[in-house]
Parts: C-alpha cells; sequence; structure tokens
C-alpha cells in the first residue's frame, strides 16, 4: 500500500439484532461463511453478543455494535459470547473469504 492510500476496513461477518424481549441485548443472527466468525466455529446463531475488544455492548445502538465489529484486514477481535448461560471468549479474527 502507498501513502495516503485508504485502508479497507473488514466485518466480522456476523448479522446483529436487537432483542426487542429483552432491551440492551444483542443477538447474532447469523454467521456469514467464509469470514473470521465462521472459521473460528466458536460462534452460532442466537448467541448473545456481550463485548467487543473490551467493550460491552449491552445498550450500545446496533451501528455501534456493528461499528465495533470492523476492523482493518488481519486484525483480531477479542469477543465474548454468552450462550446459554455460559461465557465464552473467542478470538476472531478480520479475514476476506478466499478466492
Amino acid at each position: 500500500m502507498g501513502l495516503g492510500t485508504p485502508r479497507r476496513e473488514i466485518g466480522l461477518g456476523l448479522l446483529l439484532e436487537r432483542n426487542e424481549k429483552e432491551r440492551g441485548i444483542t443477538v447474532i443472527k447469523e454467521v456469514v461463511s467464509g469470514l473470521g466468525a465462521s472459521v473460528t466455529r466458536q460462534i452460532f446463531t442466537e448467541d448473545i453478543l456481550v463485548e467487543i475488544d473490551g467493550q460491552a455492548v449491552a445498550y450500545l445502538d446496533l451501528a455501534t455494535a456493528k461499528g465495533l465489529c470492523r476492523g482493518q484486514k488481519g486484525s483480531v477481535a477479542r469477543l465474548v459470547i454468552d450462550r446459554a448461560g455460559r461465557r465464552h471468549n473467542v478470538e476472531v479474527p478480520r479475514i476476506l473469504p478466499s478466492s
């Protein structure tokens, strides 16, 4: 990359949704095939997203939570996921699908 070339931000491959029944809860509705979250094989639909890189997600608007998921290609996001009342720490690389 040359100087002045903008860096491309990459997401984690998560489709997020706010749980309307429980205010403040962000639920993973889909894990996109080929992106970081699917490659880890540790994140599943209906998991609750608790933290992204140490930032609590509860009560953040969806746009802000999605923004926290984005970062430089090759960087790693550290997530805390709640599944059935148990918390899991997951490291997710920001990668593009293989061609």
